[in-house]
Protein backbone atom coordinates (compact mmCIF):
# COMPACT_ATOMS: atom_id res chain seq x y z
CA UNK A 1 0.00 0.00 0.00
CA UNK A 2 1.34 3.31 -1.24
CA UNK A 3 0.91 5.83 1.60
CA UNK A 4 1.92 9.52 1.15
CA UNK A 5 1.69 12.66 3.06
CA UNK A 6 -1.67 13.79 2.61
CA UNK A 7 -3.52 10.65 1.95
CA UNK A 8 -6.84 9.97 4.50
CA UNK A 9 -7.04 6.64 5.92
CA UNK A 10 -10.17 5.57 6.88
CA UNK A 11 -10.70 2.80 9.23
CA UNK A 12 -13.26 3.30 11.77
CA UNK A 13 -12.08 7.02 11.95
CA UNK A 14 -10.63 9.35 9.83
CA UNK A 15 -6.63 9.86 9.86
CA UNK A 16 -4.65 12.43 8.12
CA UNK A 17 -1.38 11.65 6.87
CA UNK A 18 1.34 14.09 8.19
CA UNK A 19 4.64 12.15 8.28
CA UNK A 20 6.53 8.71 7.87
CA UNK A 21 8.07 8.11 11.49
CA UNK A 22 9.80 4.46 10.49
CA UNK A 23 9.13 0.82 10.12
CA UNK A 24 8.41 -1.77 12.90
CA UNK A 25 9.03 -5.34 12.70
CA UNK A 26 5.61 -5.66 11.38
CA UNK A 27 4.64 -2.62 9.53
CA UNK A 28 5.09 1.02 8.61
CA UNK A 29 4.60 4.10 11.23
CA UNK A 30 3.01 6.89 10.37
CA UNK A 31 2.17 10.20 11.94
CA UNK A 32 -1.49 11.07 11.54
CA UNK A 33 -3.66 13.31 12.53
CA UNK A 34 -7.33 12.13 13.87
CA UNK A 35 -9.86 14.07 12.35
CA UNK A 36 -13.23 14.91 14.86
CA UNK A 37 -10.84 15.00 17.61
CA UNK A 38 -7.22 16.93 16.26
CA UNK A 39 -5.33 14.70 18.14
CA UNK A 40 -2.01 13.01 16.92
CA UNK A 41 -1.41 9.56 16.80
CA UNK A 42 0.61 7.11 15.74
CA UNK A 43 -0.58 4.89 12.97
CA UNK A 44 0.79 1.22 12.33
CA UNK A 45 -0.31 0.06 8.60
CA UNK A 46 0.30 -3.46 7.57
CA UNK A 47 0.36 -5.38 4.25
CA UNK A 48 -2.05 -8.17 3.50
CA UNK A 49 0.83 -10.74 4.45
CA UNK A 50 -1.01 -13.11 6.97
CA UNK A 51 2.09 -14.02 9.01
CA UNK A 52 2.38 -9.99 9.74
CA UNK A 53 -0.90 -9.33 9.95
CA UNK A 54 -1.37 -12.08 12.90
CA UNK A 55 1.88 -9.94 14.20
CA UNK A 56 -0.25 -6.67 14.13
CA UNK A 57 -3.09 -8.27 16.04
CA UNK A 58 -0.76 -9.55 18.98
CA UNK A 59 0.42 -6.34 19.11
CA UNK A 60 -2.40 -4.75 19.94
CA UNK A 61 -3.73 -7.66 22.35
CA UNK A 62 -0.48 -7.23 24.04
CA UNK A 63 -0.49 -3.61 24.58
CA UNK A 64 -4.12 -3.20 24.92
CA UNK A 65 -3.63 -5.55 28.08
CA UNK A 66 -1.22 -3.40 29.33
CA UNK A 67 -2.24 -0.26 30.89
CA UNK A 68 0.74 1.69 32.12
CA UNK A 69 1.80 5.06 32.60
CA UNK A 70 5.52 4.08 30.73
CA UNK A 71 3.79 1.51 28.22
CA UNK A 72 2.40 3.63 24.59
CA UNK A 73 -1.16 3.31 25.12
CA UNK A 74 -3.17 1.97 22.42
CA UNK A 75 -6.29 3.73 21.13
CA UNK A 76 -7.98 0.82 18.58
CA UNK A 77 -7.21 -2.02 16.48
CA UNK A 78 -8.84 -1.96 12.93
CA UNK A 79 -9.48 -4.20 9.95
CA UNK A 80 -10.77 -2.22 6.78
CA UNK A 81 -11.16 -4.79 3.57
CA UNK A 82 -8.49 -6.80 4.82
CA UNK A 83 -5.83 -4.20 5.89
CA UNK A 84 -5.04 -3.50 9.51
CA UNK A 85 -4.24 -0.25 11.16
CA UNK A 86 -2.84 -0.10 14.66
CA UNK A 87 -3.54 3.41 16.04
CA UNK A 88 -1.62 3.98 19.00
CA UNK A 89 -0.56 7.56 21.32
CA UNK A 90 2.26 9.36 19.72
CA UNK A 91 5.38 10.59 21.52
CA UNK A 92 7.83 12.81 19.83
CA UNK A 93 10.90 11.46 19.89
CA UNK A 94 12.87 7.89 20.30
CA UNK A 95 15.68 7.37 22.98
CA UNK A 96 17.43 6.49 19.44
CA UNK A 97 17.36 9.62 18.32
CA UNK A 98 18.14 11.50 21.31
CA UNK A 99 21.29 9.03 21.86
CA UNK A 100 22.60 10.11 18.26
CA UNK A 101 22.04 13.81 18.45
CA UNK A 102 24.47 13.87 21.66
CA UNK A 103 27.02 11.22 20.11
CA UNK A 104 26.92 14.04 16.99
CA UNK A 105 27.54 16.97 19.50
CA UNK A 106 30.38 14.54 21.41
CA UNK A 107 28.39 15.03 24.69
CA UNK A 108 26.86 12.68 27.62
CA UNK A 109 23.12 12.94 28.15
CA UNK A 110 22.21 14.40 31.47
CA UNK A 111 22.73 12.07 34.41
CA UNK A 112 19.29 12.61 36.18
CA UNK A 113 17.76 12.01 32.51
CA UNK A 114 19.82 9.05 32.17
CA UNK A 115 18.10 7.94 35.77
CA UNK A 116 14.51 8.97 34.52
CA UNK A 117 14.65 6.45 31.46
CA UNK A 118 15.94 3.76 33.25
CA UNK A 119 13.58 4.17 36.03
CA UNK A 120 10.42 4.79 33.47
CA UNK A 121 11.23 1.56 31.99
CA UNK A 122 12.07 -0.09 35.04
CA UNK A 123 8.65 0.53 36.05
CA UNK A 124 7.07 -0.18 32.48
CA UNK A 125 8.82 -4.22 32.81
CA UNK A 126 8.04 -4.11 35.74
CA UNK A 127 4.02 -4.04 35.17
CA UNK A 128 4.48 -6.18 31.85
CA UNK A 129 5.90 -8.95 33.91
CA UNK A 130 3.48 -8.96 36.47
CA UNK A 131 0.97 -9.40 33.63
CA UNK A 132 2.65 -12.40 32.49
CA UNK A 133 4.13 -10.51 29.20
CA UNK A 134 7.92 -10.54 27.83
CA UNK A 135 8.86 -7.24 25.71
CA UNK A 136 11.50 -9.28 23.72
CA UNK A 137 13.18 -6.43 22.39
CA UNK A 138 14.47 -4.10 24.19
CA UNK A 139 16.38 -0.74 22.97
CA UNK A 140 16.54 2.59 21.67
CA UNK A 141 14.33 2.71 19.64
CA UNK A 142 11.49 1.21 21.26
CA UNK A 143 11.61 3.73 24.23
CA UNK A 144 10.16 7.14 23.64
CA UNK A 145 10.11 10.16 25.18
CA UNK A 146 7.88 13.53 25.41
CA UNK A 147 8.46 16.58 25.78
CA UNK A 148 8.07 16.75 29.34
CA UNK A 149 10.59 13.68 29.50
CA UNK A 150 7.92 10.85 30.63
CA UNK A 151 9.54 7.83 29.55
CA UNK A 152 7.22 5.56 27.37
CA UNK A 153 8.11 1.64 26.24
CA UNK A 154 6.69 0.92 22.75
CA UNK A 155 6.62 -1.84 20.22
CA UNK A 156 5.51 -4.70 21.48
CA UNK A 157 5.38 -6.87 18.26
CA UNK A 158 7.63 -9.22 19.14
CA UNK A 159 6.32 -9.74 22.83
CA UNK A 160 5.39 -12.92 24.27
CA UNK A 161 3.64 -14.68 27.35
CA UNK A 162 6.18 -16.23 29.44
CA UNK A 163 7.12 -19.44 28.09
CA UNK A 164 6.23 -19.13 24.06
CA UNK A 165 9.31 -19.62 21.79
CA UNK A 166 9.66 -18.71 17.98
CA UNK A 167 11.26 -19.71 15.11
CA UNK A 168 11.81 -16.71 13.98
CA UNK A 169 14.78 -13.90 14.60
CA UNK A 170 13.26 -11.45 16.26
CA UNK A 171 14.29 -8.65 18.57
CA UNK A 172 18.29 -7.03 18.13
CA UNK A 173 20.86 -9.22 18.67
CA UNK A 174 23.17 -6.57 19.73
CA UNK A 175 20.80 -5.47 22.80
CA UNK A 176 19.83 -9.39 23.25
CA UNK A 177 21.47 -10.99 26.36
CA UNK A 178 23.24 -14.33 26.18
CA UNK A 179 21.45 -16.99 26.99
CA UNK A 180 19.02 -15.90 24.15
CA UNK A 181 21.63 -15.92 21.28
CA UNK A 182 23.11 -19.28 22.30
CA UNK A 183 19.40 -20.70 22.76
CA UNK A 184 19.11 -18.91 19.03
CA UNK A 185 22.64 -20.52 17.60
CA UNK A 186 22.20 -23.93 18.94
CA UNK A 187 17.94 -24.52 17.88
CA UNK A 188 17.28 -21.84 16.10
CA UNK A 189 14.42 -20.51 18.91
CA UNK A 190 14.04 -17.09 20.36
CA UNK A 191 13.70 -17.74 23.62
CA UNK A 192 13.51 -14.69 25.98
CA UNK A 193 12.38 -14.43 29.67
CA UNK A 194 11.90 -11.82 32.18
CA UNK A 195 15.75 -11.80 32.96
CA UNK A 196 16.57 -11.25 29.14
CA UNK A 197 14.51 -8.18 29.23
CA UNK A 198 16.30 -7.02 31.87
CA UNK A 199 19.33 -7.56 30.50
CA UNK A 200 18.49 -5.65 27.10
CA UNK A 201 17.77 -2.45 29.61
CA UNK A 202 20.97 -2.95 31.91
CA UNK A 203 23.12 -2.40 27.78
CA UNK A 204 20.72 0.32 27.07
CA UNK A 205 21.66 1.97 30.71
CA UNK A 206 25.11 1.46 30.15
CA UNK A 207 24.71 3.49 27.05
CA UNK A 208 23.34 6.03 28.48
CA UNK A 209 25.94 6.51 30.93
CA UNK A 210 28.69 5.72 29.16
CA UNK A 211 27.89 6.82 25.95
CA UNK A 212 29.22 3.63 24.08
CA UNK A 213 27.83 0.04 24.01
CA UNK A 214 29.70 -2.61 26.72
CA UNK A 215 30.06 -5.15 24.56
CA UNK A 216 31.68 -3.49 21.47
CA UNK A 217 34.86 -4.70 20.16
CA UNK A 218 37.33 -1.70 20.22
CA UNK A 219 39.50 -3.67 17.06
CA UNK A 220 35.74 -3.96 15.47
CA UNK A 221 37.00 -7.66 14.49
CA UNK A 222 34.77 -9.62 16.81
CA UNK A 223 30.52 -9.07 16.22
CA UNK A 224 28.72 -7.83 19.31
CA UNK A 225 26.71 -11.33 19.74
CA UNK A 226 30.38 -12.93 19.77
CA UNK A 227 31.73 -10.51 22.28
CA UNK A 228 28.42 -10.80 24.80
CA UNK A 229 28.55 -14.30 24.55
CA UNK A 230 32.57 -13.92 25.28
CA UNK A 231 32.95 -14.95 29.10
CA UNK A 232 36.42 -13.86 28.82
CA UNK A 233 35.49 -10.29 27.48
CA UNK A 234 34.55 -7.97 30.62
CA UNK A 235 32.92 -4.89 29.88
CA UNK A 236 34.62 -2.15 31.81
CA UNK A 237 32.87 0.33 34.33
CA UNK A 238 30.67 3.01 32.57
CA UNK A 239 32.94 6.20 33.09
CA UNK A 240 32.48 9.79 32.14
CA UNK A 241 35.08 12.03 30.95
CA UNK A 242 34.11 15.37 33.43
CA UNK A 243 31.44 13.82 36.07
CA UNK A 244 31.54 10.99 38.39
CA UNK A 245 28.57 8.55 37.89
CA UNK A 246 26.76 7.85 41.11
CA UNK A 247 28.31 4.47 42.24
CA UNK A 248 24.46 3.16 42.74
CA UNK A 249 23.92 3.67 39.41
CA UNK A 250 27.37 1.95 38.01
CA UNK A 251 26.46 -0.72 40.00
CA UNK A 252 22.65 -1.26 39.05
CA UNK A 253 23.75 -1.08 35.55
CA UNK A 254 26.93 -3.91 36.00
CA UNK A 255 24.33 -6.28 37.91
CA UNK A 256 21.90 -6.07 34.79
CA UNK A 257 24.40 -7.07 32.05
CA UNK A 258 25.91 -9.76 33.87
CA UNK A 259 26.18 -12.77 31.81
CA UNK A 260 25.76 -15.62 34.52
CA UNK A 261 21.55 -15.16 35.43
CA UNK A 262 22.42 -16.19 38.87
CA UNK A 263 24.08 -12.80 39.79
CA UNK A 264 21.77 -10.75 37.73
CA UNK A 265 18.54 -9.35 38.96
CA UNK A 266 16.14 -11.73 39.07
CA UNK A 267 12.61 -9.05 38.35
CA UNK A 268 12.35 -5.38 37.43
CA UNK A 269 10.75 -4.97 41.02
CA UNK A 270 14.33 -6.50 42.42
CA UNK A 271 16.29 -3.69 40.71
CA UNK A 272 13.37 -0.39 40.95
CA UNK A 273 14.25 -0.84 44.87
CA UNK A 274 17.37 -0.31 44.24
CA UNK A 275 17.17 2.32 41.66
CA UNK A 276 14.67 4.10 43.45
CA UNK A 277 17.31 4.16 46.45
CA UNK A 278 19.96 6.00 43.96
CA UNK A 279 20.01 9.81 45.73
CA UNK A 280 19.96 12.91 43.60
CA UNK A 281 20.65 16.69 44.87
CA UNK A 282 19.91 19.64 42.99
CA UNK A 283 22.09 22.30 41.98
CA UNK A 284 21.18 25.63 43.50
CA UNK A 285 22.83 26.90 40.43
CA UNK A 286 22.43 25.21 37.49
CA UNK A 287 19.65 22.95 38.52
CA UNK A 288 21.12 20.06 37.15
CA UNK A 289 21.03 16.83 39.23
CA UNK A 290 24.34 15.47 41.44
CA UNK A 291 24.63 12.25 43.49
CA UNK A 292 24.19 12.87 46.91
CA UNK A 293 27.73 12.56 48.43
CA UNK A 294 29.23 15.14 45.64
CA UNK A 295 30.63 18.24 47.15
CA UNK A 296 30.66 19.95 43.44
CA UNK A 297 27.92 20.33 40.99
CA UNK A 298 28.98 17.78 37.97
CA UNK A 299 27.37 20.67 35.48
CA UNK A 300 28.73 23.70 36.90
CA UNK A 301 31.22 23.23 39.37
CA UNK A 302 29.27 25.02 42.00
CA UNK A 303 30.03 24.33 45.47
CA UNK A 304 27.09 21.66 47.15
CA UNK A 305 28.38 21.35 50.34
CA UNK A 306 28.93 25.04 52.04
CA UNK A 307 27.23 27.94 52.66
CA UNK A 308 27.55 29.75 49.04
CA UNK A 309 27.61 33.28 47.86
CA UNK A 310 24.79 32.77 45.57
CA UNK A 311 21.68 31.28 47.56
CA UNK A 312 19.09 31.59 44.92
CA UNK A 313 19.17 30.44 41.21
CA UNK A 314 20.57 33.28 38.63
CA UNK A 315 18.24 34.84 36.40
CA UNK A 316 18.06 33.06 33.55
CA UNK A 317 16.28 35.91 31.93
CA UNK A 318 18.92 38.29 32.53
CA UNK A 319 21.30 35.85 31.59
CA UNK A 320 19.68 35.22 28.25
CA UNK A 321 19.53 38.71 27.44
CA UNK A 322 23.75 38.97 28.23
CA UNK A 323 23.89 36.17 26.20
CA UNK A 324 22.57 37.36 23.18
CA UNK A 325 24.93 40.65 23.77
CA UNK A 326 27.68 38.63 23.98
CA UNK A 327 26.75 36.34 20.75
CA UNK A 328 26.40 40.13 19.23
CA UNK A 329 30.32 40.87 20.10
CA UNK A 330 28.84 43.39 22.63
CA UNK A 331 30.30 42.66 25.79
CA UNK A 332 30.78 45.91 27.57
CA UNK A 333 26.72 46.04 27.15
CA UNK A 334 26.48 42.49 28.48
CA UNK A 335 28.98 42.64 31.04
CA UNK A 336 26.73 45.78 32.03
CA UNK A 337 23.88 43.51 32.35
CA UNK A 338 25.10 41.04 34.63
CA UNK A 339 26.21 44.07 36.85
CA UNK A 340 22.94 45.07 37.02
CA UNK A 341 21.84 41.94 38.07
CA UNK A 342 24.47 41.60 40.86
CA UNK A 343 23.21 45.13 42.18
CA UNK A 344 25.55 45.72 45.01
CA UNK A 345 27.83 42.86 44.85
CA UNK A 346 29.15 44.04 41.65
CA UNK A 347 32.76 44.04 43.01
CA UNK A 348 32.22 40.72 44.26
CA UNK A 349 34.87 38.28 42.35
CA UNK A 350 33.32 34.84 44.10
CA UNK A 351 30.03 35.81 43.01
CA UNK A 352 31.10 36.22 39.34
CA UNK A 353 32.93 33.21 39.15
CA UNK A 354 29.76 31.94 40.10
CA UNK A 355 28.29 33.05 37.34
CA UNK A 356 30.70 31.74 35.27
CA UNK A 357 29.64 28.36 36.68
CA UNK A 358 26.28 29.01 35.92
CA UNK A 359 26.80 29.99 32.00
CA UNK A 360 28.96 26.60 31.45
CA UNK A 361 25.85 24.64 32.87
CA UNK A 362 24.49 26.07 29.85
CA UNK A 363 27.10 25.76 27.55
CA UNK A 364 27.87 29.51 26.84
CA UNK A 365 31.16 28.97 27.48
CA UNK A 366 32.46 31.90 25.79
CA UNK A 367 30.28 34.16 28.06
CA UNK A 368 31.97 31.98 30.52
CA UNK A 369 35.77 33.07 29.38
CA UNK A 370 34.37 36.67 29.63
CA UNK A 371 33.28 36.54 33.01
CA UNK A 372 35.38 34.85 34.60
CA UNK A 373 37.68 37.25 32.83
CA UNK A 374 36.54 40.15 34.95
CA UNK A 375 36.48 37.92 37.89
CA UNK A 376 40.11 37.75 37.97
CA UNK A 377 40.03 41.29 37.37
CA UNK A 378 38.29 41.81 40.73
CA UNK A 379 40.92 39.02 42.53
CA UNK A 380 43.93 37.81 40.66
CA UNK A 381 43.89 35.18 42.85
CA UNK A 382 40.75 33.56 42.71
CA UNK A 383 40.86 29.68 41.97
CA UNK A 384 37.67 29.36 41.21
CA UNK A 385 37.84 31.54 38.14
CA UNK A 386 40.83 29.66 36.52
CA UNK A 387 39.17 26.66 36.92
CA UNK A 388 36.03 27.79 35.37
CA UNK A 389 37.73 29.85 32.52
CA UNK A 390 40.27 26.45 31.84
CA UNK A 391 36.86 24.39 31.75
CA UNK A 392 34.92 26.76 29.14
CA UNK A 393 37.86 27.17 27.01
CA UNK A 394 38.29 23.43 27.21
CA UNK A 395 34.98 23.35 25.67
CA UNK A 396 35.76 25.70 22.90
CA UNK A 397 38.87 23.83 21.76
CA UNK A 398 41.23 26.51 23.07
CA UNK A 399 43.10 23.90 24.80
CA UNK A 400 46.18 25.18 25.50
CA UNK A 401 45.16 28.39 27.14
CA UNK A 402 43.18 25.91 28.91
CA UNK A 403 45.97 24.13 30.08
CA UNK A 404 47.43 27.38 31.04
CA UNK A 405 44.31 28.44 33.37
CA UNK A 406 44.50 24.83 35.15
CA UNK A 407 47.96 25.48 36.13
CA UNK A 408 47.91 28.96 37.61
CA UNK A 409 44.69 27.74 39.62
CA UNK A 410 46.86 24.73 40.86
CA UNK A 411 49.61 26.67 41.69
CA UNK A 412 46.82 29.05 44.18
CA UNK A 413 44.76 26.35 45.35
CA UNK A 414 45.52 25.36 48.94
CA UNK A 415 47.82 21.92 49.50
CA UNK A 416 45.52 20.42 51.84
CA UNK A 417 42.23 20.85 49.50
CA UNK A 418 42.98 17.44 48.29
CA UNK A 419 39.39 17.25 46.26
CA UNK A 420 40.24 20.61 44.03
CA UNK A 421 43.53 19.43 43.06
CA UNK A 422 42.41 16.26 42.07
CA UNK A 423 39.63 17.99 40.11
CA UNK A 424 41.84 20.34 38.28
CA UNK A 425 44.68 18.09 37.66
CA UNK A 426 41.65 16.05 35.88
CA UNK A 427 40.73 18.51 34.27
CA UNK A 428 44.27 20.06 33.10
CA UNK A 429 45.31 16.04 32.10
CA UNK A 430 42.14 15.97 29.94
CA UNK A 431 43.38 18.45 28.32
CA UNK A 432 46.26 17.73 27.54
CA UNK A 433 45.28 14.33 25.92
CA UNK A 434 43.30 16.38 23.73
CA UNK A 435 46.58 17.85 22.63
CA UNK A 436 48.32 14.53 22.17
CA UNK A 437 50.40 14.85 25.20
CA UNK A 438 49.65 11.52 26.35
CA UNK A 439 52.78 11.37 28.92
CA UNK A 440 52.06 14.52 30.41
CA UNK A 441 48.20 13.78 30.88
CA UNK A 442 48.95 10.48 32.27
CA UNK A 443 51.18 12.03 34.84
CA UNK A 444 48.15 14.35 35.79
CA UNK A 445 45.48 11.75 35.93
CA UNK A 446 47.88 9.58 38.52
CA UNK A 447 48.41 12.55 40.83
CA UNK A 448 44.89 13.09 40.53
CA UNK A 449 43.79 9.25 41.43
CA UNK A 450 46.51 9.55 43.89
CA UNK A 451 43.97 12.36 45.40
CA UNK A 452 41.07 10.49 45.11
CA UNK A 453 41.24 7.06 44.75
CA UNK A 454 38.73 5.40 42.66
CA UNK A 455 37.18 8.20 40.52
CA UNK A 456 35.99 6.73 38.06
CA UNK A 457 36.00 9.56 35.53
CA UNK A 458 40.43 10.08 36.65
CA UNK A 459 40.21 6.19 36.19
CA UNK A 460 38.94 6.72 32.85
CA UNK A 461 41.28 9.43 31.48
CA UNK A 462 44.12 7.42 32.94
CA UNK A 463 43.34 3.94 30.93
CA UNK A 464 43.23 6.10 27.90
CA UNK A 465 46.36 7.68 28.44
CA UNK A 466 48.27 4.99 30.26
CA UNK A 467 49.03 1.53 29.44
CA UNK A 468 45.14 0.03 29.34
CA UNK A 469 44.41 -3.03 32.17
CA UNK A 470 44.30 -6.19 29.40
CA UNK A 471 41.07 -7.90 29.17
CA UNK A 472 38.65 -4.95 29.69
CA UNK A 473 36.76 -3.27 26.51
CA UNK A 474 37.50 0.19 26.92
Amino acid sequence: MNIRKGNVIKAKSSYKILDKLGEGNYGEVFLAKQRGVGRHVALKILSKDKRKFSGLQKEAWVQGKLSHPNIVSVHDFAVVDGQGYLIMEYVEHSLEKVLKEHAEKREPVRLDFALRVIRGCMEALAHAHYSGVVHGDIKPGNILVNENGNVKLSDFSVARLLGTTVKDKQGSAMWAAPEVLRRWKSDNVWDCDYQSDLFSLGVVAYVLLAGRHPFADPCGVLSYEEVICNEGLLPSLPAREKETIPKGFTSVCMKLIQRDRNKRYTSAKEALVDLQEIPMTQCPFCSGQNPEAASFCNWCGGNLKTESIVKQPVGRSALSEAHSLFMANQNIKALAVIEKLLGTEKDNAARWSQIGFTLNSFEWYKDATIVCTRALDLDPKLVSAYQTRGFAKSNIGEFMDAIGDFSQALSLVASDDTHKRSQILYQRGYALMRLSKMREACKDASESLELDPGNERTTWLKSITCRSKPGSIT
